[in-house]
């Protein structure tokens, strides 16, 4: 069946001397596999491999079929042309910190377009913002509450956020899985802040921190996500580079 929907580029690999094999997440379709035949070297019939770039915003004709792993693309077009992540180490790092984020935590062929929305703003907010500092942190917190284990404020707020329970608390848990003062009050700011996320001014070492909670607040509500390889590298363009608060 024929499907037009938008999708994210998470990565391409190479496939033989012209194809690509590109995993995107699609909005009307969920993550999926698609094979992309001659898109590659000098006899490519068509120059479409910069497009299928990771964080490339496309618009899409797609065949689907149900339970196939490897779909096939009818056309695609760029849907979005960015202007400063090509240029910039800290948005470019970013963006594929949130491919990556997003590819483990989808459940692949599961259809999620609240999600999808979240992940194209966050993208085009790092690319036009001036200041960006705050959106991979901003984009962590609310793909859990779209999740459904996101923080809350059961009963008001309190000092110390509790990993495991997803609340904050006045008093200290009976374990170590929990943010301190500082963490919880950029946590809570965050949260309540939404609408204006580069407003909420915080240090380097302050966001390093909250993402290395925010990471294990995933690691400890959903089985499948592991390890996030781009941290580091986000972590080292950060302390080179610091972006804009």
């Amino acid at each position: 069946m024929l499907h037009k929907t938008e999708g994210i580029v998470i990565r391409s690999v190479k496939y033989s001397e012209t194809s690509l094999i590109s995993t995107i997440f699609t909005r009307e379709l969920g993550i999926q596999s698609y094979m992309v035949n001659g898109v590659r070297g000098r006899k490519a019939r068509y120059a479409g491999a910069p497009l299928l770039q990771a964080a490339s915003i496309l618009q899409m004709e797609v065949y689907h079929k149900e339970h196939k792993k490897l779909q096939r693309i009818r056309e695609f077009n760029s849907a979005y042309l960015y202007q400063n992540i090509p240029r910039s180490v800290i948005r470019g790092s970013m963006a594929l910190f949130l491919m990556e984020v997003s590819k483990k935590a989808i459940i692949s062929g599961v259809r999620n377009p609240e999600v999808f929305d979240l992940l194209k703003s966050s993208l085009m907010n790092i690319d036009r913002e001036e200041k960006v500092g705050n959106y991979h942190l901003h984009y962590l917190i609310r793909l859990s509450q779209i999740l459904g284990f996101g923080p809350q404020f059961r009963d008001g707020y309190h000092a110390y956020f509790n990993l495991r329970e997803g609340i904050f608390q006045e008093h200290l848990p009976g374990h170590g899985d929990f943010m301190d003062e500082e963490s919880s009050y950029l946590l809570a700011r965050l949260m309540t802040e939404s609408g204006a996320v580069s407003s909420v001014k915080a240090g380097r070492d302050m966001r390093r921190k909250l993402l290395r909670m925010l990471l294990r607040f995933f690691e400890l509500h959903l089985d499948h996500f592991g390890r996030i390889r781009s941290e580091a590298i986000l972590d080292s363009v950060f302390a080179a580079r610091p972006p804009q608060s």
